[in-house]
């Protein structure tokens, strides 16, 4: 239903001055070990995408900066990894956008549907004045906002029937985002919109308990959705 949308944050304290920094301004650094965590698996983006960020960090930091990944939840769901970020528990998270509005109202416009024509205008606004206003936003509820990053379209599984135009939703029992945008916009165009954690969702699909869920396609391969 989303035509786009680069809604994943990586949130946690600021690393940002690793990109231009040598490993000699770290010489004088005792080591630290930082914890990041994420909900699915290792065959994810997310989960790529935080494996290439400890080489780097590691690598630009002379090993002063170790850091430990946490895949599938194991810290838990991503409401639960925001909470830990406040309170210092967790130190960062590769975490989607639908969760951080519960914690900054204003990041739910990225939820919109259809809000952006194309990759390229998603590109200009959260590249852009409008998308650093937001991130500087988390700063309010003890959160930093390091930058966006690519999820992809959304697509909409499920196991009852094709859907191909708004009135094919009509009573899915479709798991959505805990988020009140989406659960809104699914509720108008018919759907039984359910929001719930991801972990949730999957034992749900199994048990037959809801129909179906929207995701990228990445996140539908690597959890083999098709199953």
């Amino acid at each position: 239903m989303k035509t786009f949308a680069r809604s994943t944050l990586a949130l946690g304290i600021s690393l940002a001055l690793v990109s231009a920094a040598n490993a000699a301004d770290f010489a004088d650094m005792d080591p630290v070990t930082l914890r990041l965590a994420h909900v699915v698996n290792e065959q994810d983006g997310f989960h790529i995408a935080a494996t290439k960020f400890e080489e780097l960090v590691e690598e630009r930091t002379d090993g002063k900066v170790d850091i430990e990944i946490y895949p599938n939840a194991s810290l838990g769901d991503e409401r639960t990894l925001l909470e830990g970020m406040q309170i210092g528990t967790v130190d960062m998270g590769v975490i989607t956008n639908g969760p951080v509005a519960n914690f900054v109202e204003e990041m739910a416009v990225f939820e919109l549907p259809f809000l952006f024509p194309s990759p390229e205008a998603a590109y200009e606004v959260l590249d852009g004045p409008i998308g650093q206003e937001l991130l500087d936003k988390l700063s309010e509820v003890n959160l930093k906002g390091m930058a966006y990053a690519e999820r992809g379209f959304r697509n909409l599984t499920n196991s009852e029937r094709a859907v191909n135009s708004p009135e094919d939703l009509d009573g899915l029992r479709i798991r959505v985002m805990e988020n009140p945008v989406y659960t809104d916009t699914f509720r108008e165009l018919g759907a039984n919109a359910i929001p719930m954690a991801w972990t949730e969702a999957l034992t749900a699909m199994q048990q037959g308990t809801i129909d179906g869920q929207e995701n990228p396609v990445n996140v539908i391969h690597s959890f083999n959705l098709d199953e």
